[in-house]
């Protein structure tokens, strides 16, 4: 029998999040690095966040600050209809 589950509701939700902070950081133009200066984190967390590698590190205090920085709610971040 097949899923009836789309493969964005499957996706893991570090896979989302790092789906949604690199789309939306894209399309505000910001760079890596920008949005780091915008967080206070580093360039190197950022990247390991687009690339779904910061867990278990991530925490939603961490969602919250990236949110800021995005000018976007968390829910942003954690949807996934955008990845439709």
């Amino acid at each position: 029998m097949g899923s009836t589950h789309s493969s964005a509701e499957s996706q893991p939700l570090v896979e989302v999040v790092a789906a949604n902070v690199r789309r939306l950081r894209a399309n505000k133009g910001l760079s890596v690095e920008s949005l780091a200066r915008g967080s206070g984190y580093s360039p190197e967390f950022v990247d390991a966040v687009e690339r779904g590698q910061a867990a278990p590190e991530l925490t939603i205090a961490d969602l919250e600050v990236l949110a800021d920085a995005l000018d976007v709610d968390v829910s942003d971040l954690v949807t996934r209809d955008g990845l439709r």
